[in-house]
């Protein structure tokens, strides 16, 4: 989207913009009284492998990637419900985990357990707590990767001791039986030397091995320890009135961007002149602004009526990019058309007549809507003849059936209405009729009823040399103004360009800019043109 898109996007929404913003500001605000302050506390860990020293800068890279894993894994379930039972919270280990934030210390080994709460004491209380059960069961965990062996190592060491303490006590009672011993004795006791010698080197040698587990253990485990425990919280700004109620406006304005974004997005309606060239393939020739009220020709002809007005001049540049076209395309009979009732084609047409008169044009305003007639009640005319009587006239002269409504401009209403309506404009006088009307005037203007209502305009088309399309912003729909254009190109007519009709103004009285010299070649003037 270009910018002055979304410039208009702004002028259009700035009311849901504001409102939403000022919702989202006064949710925050209340939420922010009623919750009262917050506190924080903060507990800091130092994690690292190598066992009572500083850690090196090797051990600093590898404690930082172990930092990161501890920092979630201290916000896990199993932490955090050790927490709760040993403070006796009573509160579950999910809601907990929402007062908890755990970050590593950017370029360090340190970890920082922080937490909000109402009451500054419990908030203190929980960080302290939770770094002392991670570091416990951070203990076990790692620990247990040698319980299996160094539990072996034991029941083994335990039988040499007690095998040692059994050999012991036969040798010494040989031994202290007699202050001589019998050769056989004297065999016996050097067995038993040497079996106690035996089992005591096994001792030594087992004892070795628990040591060297333990020592590859206390090696392998990676050491946590508290560098700083909390005290009292103190109060985060974040929790003050003031901050939250400008969050709150923050998240009131991103969603009200979000939603207008999400409604232009959904929206099927023509608001634009970008929305009526891509969806018809044709120039915009003219941009009207909204005229309230059309029941009265003092309001409807601004042109007429009302020549100062931005409407009126919004007309006449209509009319003039009119001229270039007509000029280029010897355009002598032009329809006026729209999709659906209430765009404005009627309307439209008769200021287009009456601004192309005042330049000098010779106009004919012919009424084909002969179904629900309305031109003659825009210029205040009978309608006792018209085009109904026209068709059936005898040899009389066809502009005996229009009135002259203004200086050089004629308008030929429907005539009375007949039941036979559709037959009409499938008769061959028809066409002589609008012939007869172009060797007339410089330009015929005829207005027909909607295309998506009646077949009529497709009738009519193959009586005009052109067609002008009426498009009413944010009313008519984009598919609905595609099936027009089909309609129009099926019949056989040429689209010359649309009219987007009933534009929102900016306040200062301007709509949107567009090319009023969309054509390149100058006008002509009334007596250049070939009657």
């Amino acid at each position: 989207m270009e910018l002055r898109q979304y410039i208009e996007l702004l002028r259009r929404w700035w009311w849901l913009l504001i409102l939403l913003t000022g919702v989202g500001a006064a949710l925050g605000f209340a939420s922010g009284r009623l919750a009262g302050p917050v506190y924080g506390a903060t507990t800091t860990i130092l994690v690292y492998q190598a066992p009572g020293a500083l850690p090196g800068a090797e051990q600093v890279s590898q404690g930082q990637r172990v930092a990161d894993t501890y920092a979630e894994l201290m916000q896990q379930r199993p932490v955090l419900a050790a927490v709760v039972q040993n403070l006796h919270l009573n509160i579950e280990p999910d809601a907990l985990k929402g007062m908890v934030r755990v970050s590593p210390v950017r370029d360090t080994n340190l970890v920082e357990i922080t937490v909000s709460h109402k009451d500054p004491h419990l908030a203190a209380d929980i960080a302290n707590e939770i770094a002392a059960v991670f570091i416990d069961q951070n203990v076990e965990a790692q620990s247990a990767r040698y319980a299996e062996p160094l539990s072996n190592l034991q029941a083994e060491i335990g039988q040499l001791q007690a095998n040692i303490a059994s050999t012991q006590a036969d040798l010494d009672s040989l031994n202290s039986g007699t202050a001589t011993l019998t050769p056989q004795q004297s065999q016996e006791s050097a067995r038993l030397q040497d079996l106690l010698a035996s089992y005591q080197a096994s001792y030594a040698t087992l004892l070795d091995r628990f040591e060297q587990i333990r020592l590859a253990q206390a090696q392998a485990t990676d050491r946590v320890s508290i560098a700083e425990q909390a005290i009292i919280g103190k109060s985060l700004p974040s929790s003050s009135a003031s901050v939250i109620t400008l969050e709150g406006a923050l998240a009131g304005l991103i969603g009200s961007i979000g939603l207008i974004l999400l409604i232009e997005y959904l929206s099927d309606t023509i608001k634009t002149q970008e929305d009526v060239e891509s969806v018809t393939g044709a120039p915009i020739l003219g941009m009207i602004g909204v005229i309230p009220d059309t029941n009265t020709p003092e309001s409807a002809l601004v042109t007429l009526f009302d020549q100062n007005s931005v409407n009126a001049e919004a007309y006449r540049l209509l009319a003039a990019n009119l001229e270039h076209a007509i000029s280029q395309k010897s355009i002598r009979a032009l329809l006026v058309t729209s999709s659906t009732p209430l765009e404005g084609k009627t309307t439209t047409a008769a200021n287009i007549g009456v601004s192309l008169a005042q330049a000098g044009w010779q106009v004919i305003l012919v009424d084909m809507d002969l179904r629900r007639p309305s031109l003659h009640k825009v210029f205040q005319q009978p309608n006792k003849q018209g085009v109904s009587t026209a068709l059936f006239r005898r040899d009389s002269d066809v502009m005996e059936h229009a009135a002259l409504v203004a200086e050089n401009l004629h308008l030929m209403t429907s005539g009375p209405t007949r039941s036979d309506a559709p037959d009409m404009l499938r008769m061959p006088k028809m066409v002589e009729l609008i012939d007869e009307l172009k060797t007339r005037a410089d330009l015929v203007i005829i207005d027909t009823p909607p295309a998506m209502v009646v077949a009529d305009p497709i009738l009519l088309a193959r009586l005009a040399d052109s067609v002008l399309l009426l498009v009413r912003s944010h009313m008519t729909r984009s598919s609905v103004l595609r099936q027009t254009v089909s309609i129009i190109e099926r019949s056989g007519a040429t689209l010359l360009g649309a009219v987007l009709n009933r534009v929102r103004s900016h306040g200062d009285g301007s709509y949107y800019y567009y090319d009023y010299n969309y054509y390149d070649a100058p006008a002509a003037k009334p007596d250049q043109k070939n009657k």
